[in-house]
């Protein structure tokens, strides 16, 4: 749990399981999110107000533990600054336990360019994945119209293209995330292998 005069957020993991545990505080003049990262992908996030504080009146240091719980921790990393998605990423990348367990991480996460875009031809081959073509909302109620394709490569016969779908930013919070929760009216339909 991280909590400021007026945010909290917190996550679970199970009993006996090595997980990295990340919280990331962005700046007041950016969005002002608090983002939590399990293994190196975010898994909650809030917004601060911008009247909220993370500083300590009298600054402690970090304490670990409690009456309900034993835990061994392997590696504390403190910054001065927000590190980015692909930073966190690296991080719990470099953090395997062995060379070959490094070697597997990387390997799945090397997916992007050198601009940070996703490479189709370097996902996993078992990832179903779907491409979206067009403007998309930036807020809730700025409904736009796309086309795209999802693509099943372990069962293409679940693949689908379509047309003039309505997009939209789901939910009022969510509509000030870095990435946007979006939610898709089919209108028109899929097109199919079999054209339906």
């Amino acid at each position: 749990m991280l909590t400021s005069e007026q945010s909290r957020i917190f996550t679970s993991f199970k009993d006996n399981e090595h997980v990295r545990i990340s919280f990331v505080i962005q700046k007041s003049a950016a969005q002002r999110l608090v983002l939590c990262y399990i293994n190196g992908i975010v898994s909650g996030a809030v917004q601060y107000a911008t009247n909220d504080d993370f500083k300590q009146g009298t600054p402690v240091d970090i304490s670990l533990g409690g009456s309900g719980a034993t835990l061994d921790i392997y590696t504390i990393r403190v910054y001065d600054h927000d590190l980015s998605r692909f930073q966190m990423l690296d991080n719990w990348i470099a953090d395997a336990q062995d060379g070959f367990e490094l070697v597997s991480r990387y390997d799945h996460n090397n997916i992007f360019d050198q601009y940070g875009n996703i490479v189709i031809e370097k996902l996993p081959l078992d990832l179903p994945y779907m491409i979206i073509s067009g403007n998309l909302p930036t807020y809730k109620g700025n409904k736009l119209i796309v086309s795209g394709e999802y693509v099943n490569p372990l069962n293409p016969a679940k693949s689908f293209t379509f047309e003039n779908a309505q997009i939209d930013v789901q939910g009022t919070s969510s509509q000030y995330y870095a990435r946007k929760n979006y939610k898709i009216k089919f209108n028109e339909g899929f097109i199919t292998e079999e054209g339906t």
